[in-house]
């Protein structure tokens, strides 16, 4: 077959030149779809990353807000924790002293009132005899709870139906 080209040899040039021409623009216009699609994809990555960094961010400040909340909960409840221990420091079984105290009572002796204030005791109540009162006395003095056992004189003038008032001082390091 034979290739017949009639056009003038300075329509081939223009039409060789419109043809790069074509071919440049379209290249230009693929390049700035690639661009295009990259600064897309960069600009969503880009959300991505501040978003992904402003949560971290937000955890990371609410890590101290959070742990100085606690540091002050832990602050008050040790505060609390050494009241009570200070509290318990000084804390007194009185049951143990009264369990005590009851075995140094001798019969026929009625305790009307007792009052304890510091580490000093009064006791007033009543005796059948003078002797149970003695027996009191001798007991009182003779137990390592009681020290500076005083019984006025006058208490024991009477030999029966004796009201007394005994004043004393206990040992709390005994217990």
């Amino acid at each position: 077959m034979i290739n017949l080209n009639l056009v003038p040899p300075q329509k081939k040039q223009e039409i060789r030149l419109m043809q790069i021409y074509i071919i440049i623009k379209n290249l230009i216009i693929l390049i700035l779809f690639l661009a295009i699609a990259a600064a897309i994809t960069l600009l969503l990555t880009k959300m991505f990353l501040q978003n992904h960094f402003n949560n971290i961010v937000e955890q990371t400040t609410l890590t101290p807000r959070y742990a100085n909340i606690f540091n002050k909960d832990f602050k008050e409840f040790n505060a609390q924790l050494k009241a009570v221990k200070e509290i318990q420091k000084d804390h007194f079984y009185w049951t143990n002293f009264f369990v005590k105290f009851s075995k140094l009572i001798p019969d026929g002796l009625a305790l009307n009132n007792l009052i304890i204030n510091n580490n000093k005791i009064l006791l007033t109540g009543s005796a059948k005899l003078r002797d149970q009162l003695l027996v009191l006395k001798n007991n009182l003095e003779s137990s390592e709870l009681f020290s500076n056992v005083e019984i006025p004189l006058e208490n024991l003038l009477k030999k029966e139906g004796v009201d007394f008032n005994i004043k004393a001082d206990i040992n709390l390091s005994q217990f």
